[in-house]
Order: structure tokens, then sequence, then C-alpha cells
């Protein structure tokens, strides 16, 4: 039985890119981001709100109730496309980043 994939180099067989290897937002980036809509500061969950799956990673905005997605690494800051959440939801989600010990704009 062969194993396919990368060739092996110098006796070194690159890793395979699983969903499991999505990169974790740069602290630089998250300095410089806001929401497009409110100009206003975000709260980063990079593993999802359960704190289990960096896949379920999310930026939101508590100023505009926005949740902006991460695909892949990549936050996807378009206002069209996040979602909207009823103010209740953004509450609890401000409580769950204290929880998590996340950093939370004043």
């Amino acid at each position: 039985m062969s194993v396919s994939g990368p060739p092996i180099h110098d006796g070194y067989r690159p890793r395979l890119q699983t969903c499991y290897d999505l990169p974790v937002l740069p602290k630089d980036l998250l300095e410089i981001l806001v929401c497009p809509r409110s100009k206003q500061a975000l709260i980063y969950f990079p593993r999802g709100e359960s704190n289990r799956e960096e896949r379920d990673g999310f930026l939101l905005c508590p100023g505009s109730g926005l949740r902006y997605r991460v695909e892949a690494g990549v936050p996807v800051m378009l206002v069209e496309e996040a979602d909207l959440l009823p103010q209740t939801a953004v509450l609890q989600l401000v409580a769950r980043a204290r929880e998590l010990g996340l950093p939370v704009p004043a």
C-alpha cells in the first residue's frame, strides 16, 4: 500500500493541510480591524463561542450587533454578509467573551 500526498524531499514529507490547520488571526491585524458599519473595535472569538474549534471563529461588533465569519483564517468584513444579531445575543456573547478571557473593547 502506498501513501499518496506531497512528494518526499530530503526524507521529509510536508504535512497535508487540514481544516484543523486554520490560522488564528494575528494580533497586529486584530488591532487595526474595525466594524465597517460602526467603525468600532471588534471582539475576536478565535475558537467560536464554545471555544472548541478554530473553524468556528468569528468577529463580533458589540456596537452594531454584526457577527463576521472567518473563513480559512480570513475575516469576511462585508456588512452584507455579516449576521445581524439581536441585542440579547450580543450581550450574551460579550459576557461569554469575558468568561473566556478574550479582550473586550470598552
